[in-house]
């Protein structure tokens, strides 16, 4: 008896009875399953991610941008919170923080502030670049204005007294104006009014990103000016920051429109970065620098009883001295890296 049998539906020869259709049978199966699987997978695989969509609100090259920093503060000794000042309360005790103050004070972490920005490719690597922003006090609506906040105390006692501190934020429709060129290879030169090459370096190294609630030199503004917060930015200033490899430099010059030196003021920076270690050198010398503060009830008699007191107005007077600084600063820091 042969171990072939004929199977004359399929004309196919199977061995050992049937076992050949079955093997065929479940080759065919698998085959259909994989192909099933293949389509599934295919059905189930996700679509290519799309980009994400650009929020920021650009249009050729420009950009407009903005922050609102606002927060809910409590002083056991304060000074009422004034709606001028840029930090509107004065976090380090004054001689008029004789009470308890609780209020909305601005921008405590960032100044609020809104702006343009611009960049425009020219040749090569060059760029046309510029920059302009408007600082304000959100819990107001006014332009942040230090000067303001001082003459609005001139002749009043301390215990009537709002918060009012010197600052180079002195109620300019521009805080920061400036335009120039930028390339990666060569660097940025910019003209305008801007920070300072020492301001910048006190955002760098102050652990407390030179924050007006939370960090005294970020408060203050005069080690950022080099002696006097009114120069932590200056005007008609021309500035070049330039990175080659892992060496930086950056020098600054004011000009004061006028013959001689005075007025005028120069700032330089040296520094490296090298494997998470920065240092940076700083020199400034600004010649006649100016520190404001209010009247006391004595000067504002003294000026409206002055021969010439219809030439002058109590209300936008103040006291201040004027001084030739210059500052020297090392700066330096490590960088562990995230935990």
């Amino acid at each position: 008896m042969s171990d072939r049998n004929f199977a004359p539906e399929t004309g196919s020869i199977g061995v050992r009875g049937n076992r050949g259709a079955t093997l065929g049978g479940i080759a065919a199966l698998v085959a259909t399953l994989m192909a099933a699987s293949g389509a599934a997978q295919a059905q189930s695989a996700p679509a290519p991610m799309a980009a994400p969509a650009d929020d920021s609100l650009s249009w050729h090259g420009i950009t407009l941008y903005g922050i609102v920093d606002i927060g809910l503060q409590y002083q056991n000794h304060g000074t009422p919170i004034s709606d001028y000042f840029p930090a509107g309360s004065a976090e380090p005790i004054q001689k008029n923080s004789n009470k308890s103050v609780l209020g909305f004070t601005p921008s405590n972490l960032n100044q609020s502030r809104v702006g343009l920005t611009g960049k425009e490719p020219l040749a090569d690597d060059w760029s046309a670049v510029f920059r302009l922003e408007t600082y304000f006090n959100p819990q107001s609506g006014e332009i942040s204005d230090a000067l303001k906040s001082l003459t609005l105390n001139n002749g009043r006692a301390l215990a009537a007294q709002n918060t009012g501190v010197d600052s180079s934020i002195a109620g300019q429709a521009f805080e920061q104006l400036y335009a120039g060129f930028s390339s990666k290879t060569y660097g940025t030169l910019t003209f305008g009014r801007q920070n300072t090459v020492m301001a910048d370096g006190i955002s760098k190294y102050d652990p407390m990103g030179a924050s007006q609630a939370f960090s005294l030199i970020g408060f203050s503004g005069t080690a950022a000016g080099g002696g006097d917060t009114e120069d932590r930015r200056l005007d008609s200033s021309l500035k070049y920051v330039g990175v080659y490899g892992p060496a930086h430099l950056a020098a600054e010059y004011k000009f004061n429109g006028s013959h001689g030196s005075a007025a005028t003021a120069f700032e330089a920076q040296l520094g490296a970065e090298y494997g998470g270690a920065s240092i940076d050198a700083y020199y400034v010398e600004v010649k006649d620098a100016i520190g404001a503060g209010s009247l006391s009830a004595g000067q504002v008699a003294d000026l409206q009883l002055a021969p010439l007191a219809g030439l002058y107005s109590v209300s936008n007077s103040l006291a201040g001295t004027i001084s030739d600084n210059t500052t020297y600063s090392v700066m330096a820091m490590y960088n562990f890296g995230a935990p």
